[in-house]
């Protein structure tokens, strides 16, 4: 069985035997903004995307499960939406080929930032 049936969105922790979150509001109805990943959304064949918890114009943050260490944590996805945008087919981020040296620029020095200020 997919772990993510297992798991609340919401709070990544397990659901009761009813299908309920027994510890917060988190219901499978709420609507996601299609721009950024959906819940249940898998990446990298290990991490099991939740709500989103925050986004401004430069990414956005998501509540996960990591499935190999088996713990909650956090995933930043790096998404400036004046530079990009999420194909609805694929969920790939496309950037616009007039921004793509701006978008790189920007990735590695999101890079370096998160590097020195861990």
């Amino acid at each position: 069985m997919d772990p993510s049936t297992k798991l609340c969105m919401g709070c990544m922790n397990e659901l009761g035997s009813d299908g309920r979150c027994h510890y917060c509001s988190y219901t499978d109805d709420i609507p996601h903004l299609q721009a950024y990943l959906a819940p249940r959304t898998v990446l990298d064949n290990r991490y099991i995307v939740g709500k989103m918890l925050s986004y401004n114009g430069e990414g956005a943050s998501y509540i996960c499960y990591d499935m190999v260490g088996k713990c909650k944590c956090v995933a930043r996805e790096y998404m400036p939406d004046t530079l990009c945008e999420r194909d609805s087919e694929s969920q790939r981020l496309v950037v616009n080929p007039d921004c793509l040296a701006k978008y790189k620029t920007c990735l590695s020095l999101q890079t370096l930032t998160k590097f020195f200020h861990a």
